[in-house]
């Protein structure tokens, strides 16, 4: 089976959505520069340089990437957070990984998934770096957004450039169902989505004094919830009945 991936040229126009209605945004991408070009009628256009990177790292990477069960592929990768999408150089040419739930890869020792989630109830999919391994699962998103340039209000005001800024989100993923955002890592945000072992979390938690502020101890609480869930399945009696 053939692998498709997206070929994108030397050249990428993207728009994207303005802070005020008058104004209207393109990004132009040469190479790994870029420019933001700011038009707000046909004679007021401006071409700013963005500060910053789209890319988590600049520099290619060995990686490897993989189709579902089949032998995995090596490359030389890196993935742009603005675009959120995983880049392979060969030979010199550039293409972009096709997004797919069964495609995942690897670059430089960090794994990158295509997972579902929830935003603001609408269900959409992206680059996600799992933190654990288990039926729960917590993800991190690692992404850049564009803040647009901001003119001179007043005399003594100075002009500031657009540039890339990185975003990161915790994400939390059961089973079988799409990751849901965490607004932080903390003991609130992790029961309201594992809201049905709520009594035994909370009590676990007290007694290991884990306050969940950290990776290590949201993982911790996962674990242990996975292993509550394995019991549930296990035991007859927690099987419907009529």
């Amino acid at each position: 089976m053939k692998i498709l991936i997206f070929i994108f040229g030397i050249f990428s126009v993207l728009r994207i959505t303005a802070q005020e209605v008058s104004e209207r945004f393109e990004v132009l991408e040469n190479g790994d520069e870029f420019t933001l070009k700011v038009s707000r009628t046909i004679d007021d256009q401006r071409d700013f340089v963005v500060e910053g990177s789209p890319y988590l790292d600049k520099e290619f990477k060995p990686g490897r990437w993989k189709l579902a069960n089949r032998s995995s592929q090596e490359a030389s990768m890196r993935y742009n957070g603005y675009y959120d999408a995983i880049q392979l150089n060969q030979n010199g040419d550039t293409f972009y990984l096709r997004k797919s739930p069964d495609v995942t890869a690897e670059i430089g020792g960090i794994r990158y998934e295509f997972v579902a989630y929830l935003n603001h109830g609408n269900l959409k999919s992206g680059y996600m770096t799992p933190l654990n391994q288990g039926n729960t699962v917590l993800y991190l998103r690692s992404t850049k957004i564009l803040i647009p340039p901001r003119r001179p209000q007043h005399g003594y005001d100075l002009p500031k450039p657009p540039k890339f800024e990185s975003r990161m989100e915790y994400y939390l993923k059961q089973k079988n169902r799409p990751a849901k955002a965490l607004l932080n890592l903390s003991r609130k945000e992790v029961f309201a989505v594992l809201w049905d072992k709520y009594s035994e979390l909370r009590k676990y938690a007290k007694q290991n004094k884990l306050d969940m502020r950290s990776q290590e101890e949201v993982i911790q609480v996962l674990k242990y919830y996975d292993t509550l869930k394995s019991v549930e399945q296990e035991d007859p009696s927690f099987e419907d009945k009529p």
